[in-house]
C-alpha cells in the first residue's frame, strides 16, 4: 500500500489529487494493483480510541 499525490498540467490548466495504490505481491512480482484517487479533502484523525 502506497499514498501519493499528484500533479500535472494539461493543456495548459494545472491540477492535482491524491491517492493509494494497492498491491499484492506473489514470488517477487505484482499479482494484483488497485488504484484508488480522492474525491474529498484528507484529514488526518487525531482522536482517541474508547476502551
Amino acid at each position: 500500500m502506497a499514498e501519493w499525490h499528484f500533479e500535472c498540467t494539461w493543456k495548459g490548466s494545472p491540477g492535482a489529487f491524491d491517492g493509494s495504490t494497492v498491491a499484492r505481491l506473489e514470488d517477487g512480482r505484482i499479482s494484483y494493483l488497485r488504484e484508488y484517487s480522492t474525491t474529498a479533502p484528507l484529514y488526518d484523525w487525531t482522536g482517541t480510541w474508547l476502551d
